[in-house]
C-alpha cells in the first residue's frame, strides 16, 4: 500500500512538473532527456576504479553522469541544480594476455537533488559513502554475450589492460540491462530504460553498451596523499588501490510514453521525497 502511495504522489509531481517544461521535452525521474527521448546517451566524467588483475579480484568504480543525450544542465527546470552518480562492482572471471573479462557486474544510478559535488575534493571511501546515501535512480547488471570468442565463458564486459612499467592504461565495454526485479531503482525510470534492443551473442538482448577508458595519470590526489592509492604509481599496483581515472559512456534506446502517459512517466523526485517525509511523521 505504501508504494502504490509513492507512485501516487509521484504521478501527481510528475504532472505538475510537466507543466512547467516545454512540450519536446521527456522527463523521467527528474531527469530531462530533451527532444531526443528516444535514445539515452549518457556519459560519465570522474570515473574512478581500483585495480584488478586475475580472475576473483573485485573492482569497484563510481562517477558523476556530466551530460544526458549531450546536455549538462538535465534536471527537469532545465538548470545543473540537480546531478546523477553511479557505482559499480563486478568480478574478474578469467584473465589472458592483458585482457580482463568481468561478471556479475552491477551498476546503481543514484539521484541527488543538489548540484554535482566535485569528486576529486575528497577521498574515494568518503565519495562512495556520501553516493551511496544518495536516492537509488536505476539498477542496471551486466548482460553475459559481449564476445563471441568468449562462448562458454561467464562474462559481461571484456577489458584491454596494459602495464608498463608504471603506467596503466584501459579500455573495454560491455553490455548492461535493467534490472526492474530487486526493487531499488525507481519504477518509471527503468521501465523507460528497459528497451530489449541491443542483441547479444546468446540470443538475447540488452538496453544500453557501454565503453570506457581510463588510465593512472590523473588520480584523486587525496587517495595519492594515503593507502588508497600510494601503489599506483609503481610497476607494482596493488589490486584493490585506486589507480585508475577516466570516463565512460552509455548508449541505449528507450521505451518513449506516449503524450497521454508522459506526466505519469515523469515521475518526480519531489513526489516521493514528499510522500517519505508524509510517512516519517507519521513514525
Amino acid at each position: 500500500m505504501l508504494k502504490l502511495k509513492k507512485l501516487a504522489t509521484a504521478a501527481f509531481a510528475a504532472g505538475t512538473m510537466a507543466t512547467t517544461v516545454p512540450a519536446s521535452a521527456v522527463i523521467v525521474g527528474g531527469i530531462d532527456f530533451g527532444a531526443l527521448g528516444a535514445f539515452s546517451h549518457i556519459e560519465t566524467a570522474t570515473l574512478a576504479a581500483t585495480v584488478a588483475f586475475s580472475a576473483g579480484d573485485v573492482s569497484t568504480s563510481y562517477g558523476l553522469i556530466s551530460t544526458v543525450n549531450g546536455d549538462a544542465t538535465y534536471c527537469a527546470d532545465g538548470s545543473a541544480n540537480c546531478s546523477l552518480y553511479f557505482i559499480v562492482n563486478n568480478t574478474v572471471s578469467a584473465a589472458a594476455a592483458g585482457t580482463l573479462y568481468f561478471s556479475g557486474t552491477d551498476i546503481t544510478v543514484y539521484y541527488s537533488g543538489a548540484p554535482a559535488i566535485n569528486l576529486l575534493g575528497q577521498n574515494s571511501l568518503l565519495n562512495l559513502a556520501f553516493i551511496g546515501g544518495l536516492t537509488p535512480w536505476a539498477t542496471l547488471n551486466g548482460e553475459n554475450g559481449v564476445d563471441p570468442s568468449a562462448a562458454g565463458l561467464v562474462s559481461d564486459t571484456r577489458v584491454l589492460q596494459s602495464l608498463l612499467g608504471a603506467s596503466i592504461s584501459v579500455t573495454g565495454g560491455g553490455l548492461l540491462s535493467v534490472d526492474t526485479a530487486d526493487g531499488t531503482g525507481i519504477p518509471a525510470v527503468e521501465a523507460f530504460l528497459n528497451a530489449n534492443t541491443i542483441p547479444t551473442f546468446t540470443g538475447s538482448f540488452a538496453d544500453i553498451a557501454y565503453t570506457e577508458s581510463a588510465s593512472n595519470l590523473v588520480l584523486n590526489p587525496f587517495d595519492l596523499a594515503g593507502p588508497l592509492a600510494d601503489s599506483c604509481t609503481t610497476i607494482a599496483p596493488t589490486v584493490g588501490d585506486w589507480c585508475l581515472a577516466g570516463s565512460a559512456d552509455l548508449r541505449g534506446a528507450t521505451v518513449v510514453p506516449t503524450p497521454g502517459t508522459l506526466a505519469l512517466l515523469g515521475l518526480g523526485l519531489l513526489g516521493v521525497g514528499v510522500t517519505r517525509r508524509r510517512a516519517a511523521g507519521k513514525k
